[in-house]
């Protein structure tokens, strides 16, 4: 027995091809989706705290060390390098009075299992900034 419909002709009310023009469009949408996705994530602009990591331990530790000389000065109050390093990511710990040190610290995990800590200490003498030590150390996870 043969199939009762005519060749060429679609089924449910729908004209030939229209499925495979319908699967073809989906697949291209799917594509440009990707597509943007990955531009617009290739674009996406580093946080402060990536921008020292990737000059490295000595050269980001000094980076850093003069980025906190910009926002606090010797002599100055120290305020201003502490709101902008918890701004940045930092968790910093008060000494117990007016003179003591600011610890600053971060910890940064990466895709080789190591973990990167910036540390940034500000030591502060009657309430002014008196000096500023920072580094950073990578670790292998163990």
């Amino acid at each position: 027995m043969s199939d009762p419909r005519p060749e060429g002709r679609a089924v449910a009310g729908m004209q030939p091809g229209t499925m495979r023009r319908a699967i073809l469009l989906g697949l291209i949408l799917a594509m440009a989706v990707g597509i943007v996705s990955w531009l617009i994530g290739a674009n996406k602009p580093r946080t402060a705290i990536e921008e020292y990591l990737r000059q490295g331990e000595r050269a980001g530790a000094a980076a850093l060390a003069r980025d906190i000389a910009q926002w606090a000065p010797t002599g100055a109050d120290p305020g201003p390098a502490v709101q902008r390093l918890t701004a940045i990511g930092f968790s910093c710990a008060a000494p117990g009075g007016s003179s003591g040190d600011w610890v600053c610290t971060v910890r940064v995990p990466d895709r080789e299992r190591r973990l990167t800590t910036m540390t940034a200490v500000l030591r502060a003498q009657n309430g002014v900034l008196a000096g500023v030590a920072t580094s950073i150390t990578v670790r292998n996870a163990q």
